[in-house]
């Protein structure tokens, strides 16, 4: 976990000392006494700086001054898997089996040995024998041990020794914080939640606890609560910009675009790459249907970033809104070039195609918006208007499989109905705008503005005077 890995891991107040006496004995090539932890310390400093080469040659050094130490074959072991050695890391450990079998950190190195040769059963027994035996440091092995697991994506184990560790400490807030990242990385939204929540139960002074925390509330389309969270978030750290990004976007989300505005300049003050700010601001000015500074912010955008495909796409939105169809229609196949995997490029790549009259275009994209999102009833929709005018059992196939993905759809049963009644199928006809009216009976015109002759059509009549009573 990046967010707050200072909570885990210290380095010692003495270790910053220690290395400088160090580089100081190297540079000015004298031999000064370093025991044996003083030199693991500096080892592991080194690694977690990403510097392997000083890392071994503190090594070289130590076990020159110390040729018979176990400890120190250990942590040679450890550098070799470091530096992708295995072979050599599996032979070390061998060579010290016997001597260090009651030493947590030899289950622990051989544990991410097994990870690295592929051998996860095995490596997860040694984890749990590392645990075991760290009979006073059970939590900070546990922690050493998740830490590795993230860096082989086993996010999945690493929750289940999280979860270990809450039964050492059930209150532990750093274990609740290390455990909302993983079960974030595994999507279980709900959970990482609860996690979170409980950190910041104990200690609610961490800003990306409650940064983190909105995120997720966004997620869930819970946005006031994630305006709250990150309210929290940006009262505990003013200068934490994506906690403006975040609360901005949720307040978009929840259609309040010109506080969203406000929001997304305050990020932009802090951002000096502001292109992302630039193109989410000419969205809120699309909204709001200020088309005029939509563009300008969009075109911005494109200044520092000419191949953003979102920018692209609002100034094909943004012509359309100016009936500049052609233009409008170029900008949208741009976009779809760059990203072709946004379902909303598609269909409105489709809908252009329907207003310049490339039907067989528009079919080709609204069929990708499908394929890409099944649940975009409005592709399903058009598509059928586009097939229904060539063969009417066509454009009822469409919306059969419409159907098929999305039940609860009244527009999808009250055009059904029509393109039934379109065929003199009263009795499917009037099975589907009875379906209709069950989900949805305000929007009844949508099926009379097709089949307007059914208003004079008693049967369509006493189902929907039938409906309307109940509602009442």
């Amino acid at each position: 976990m990046k967010e707050d890995s200072e909570l885990y891991y210290s380095e010692g107040d003495n270790l910053r000392e220690i290395v400088k006496r160090f580089e100081a004995m190297v540079k000015s090539n004298r031999i000064a006494y370093f025991d044996i932890h003083e030199y693991e310390q500096m080892v592991d400093h080194y690694i977690q700086e990403d510097r392997s080469e000083d890392a071994i040659n503190v090594l070289r050094i130590a076990r020159k001054q110390h040729p018979n130490s176990t400890e120190l074959t250990l942590k040679k072991a450890e550098i070799e898997l470091f530096s992708g050695h295995l072979s050599d890391a599996l032979e070390d450990l061998i060579s010290v089996e016997a001597i260090e079998k009651n030493n947590p950190d030899f289950y622990f190195v051989k544990g991410k040995a097994l990870l690295v040769s592929g051998d996860t059963l095995e490596a997860f027994r040694m984890f749990d024998l590392a645990i075991q035996k760290s009979v006073d440091q059970k939590l900070d092995m546990i922690f050493e041990i998740v830490a590795v697991l993230e860096e082989f994506n086993e996010f999945e184990i690493a929750a289940e020794y999280l979860q270990k560790g809450l039964t050492i400490d059930p209150d532990n807030s750093q274990i609740f914080g290390e455990l909302g990242f993983i079960l974030e990385k595994l999507n279980r939204t709900e959970e990482a939640i609860y996690a979170y929540e409980r950190m910041l139960d104990a200690d609610p002074f961490l800003p990306f606890g409650w940064a983190n925390l909105g995120t997720l509330y966004s997620k869930l389309g819970k946005n006031d609560k994630a305006i709250e969270a990150l309210d929290y978030a940006i009262a505990l750290e003013p200068d934490g910009s994506m906690s403006y990004f975040s609360k901005a976007n949720a307040l978009a989300n929840n259609g309040d675009f010109e506080k969203a505005l406000e929001i997304f300049f305050e990020y932009s003050k802090l951002e000096d790459d502001s292109s992302i700010a630039s193109c989410c601001i000419g969205e809120c000015y699309e909204k709001l249907g200020d088309f005029d500074n939509a563009a300008i912010y969009y075109k911005k955008t494109l200044e520092t970033e000419p191949n953003n495909p979102d920018a692209i796409y609002g100034l094909a939105v943004v012509e359309l809104e100016k009936d500049n169809v052609e233009v409008s229609y170029e900008y949208a196949r741009r976009a779809i070039e760059l990203d072709p995997d946004i379902p909303e490029y598609w269909f409105g790549l489709g809908k252009l195609s329907m207003r310049l009259e490339k039907l067989d275009d528009a079919r080709d994209a609204f069929k990708k918006a499908i394929a890409l999102d099944p649940l975009d009833f409005e592709s399903w929709l058009l598509l059928s208007e586009i097939e229904v005018d060539e063969e009417i059992e066509q454009g009822i196939e469409v919306l059969l499989n419409a159907l098929a993905e999305n039940q609860d759809i009244a527009a999808l049963h009250y055009r059904l109905a029509a393109y039934y009644h379109m065929q003199n199928d009263f009795d499917k006809s009037l099975e589907e705008f009875d379906k209709a009216l069950t989900l949805d009976k305000d929007t009844v015109e949508e099926f009379f503005e097709i089949c307007s002759d059914a208003i004079e059509d008693q049967r369509y009549i006493s189902l929907l005077k039938n409906h309307l009573s109940d509602k009442s």
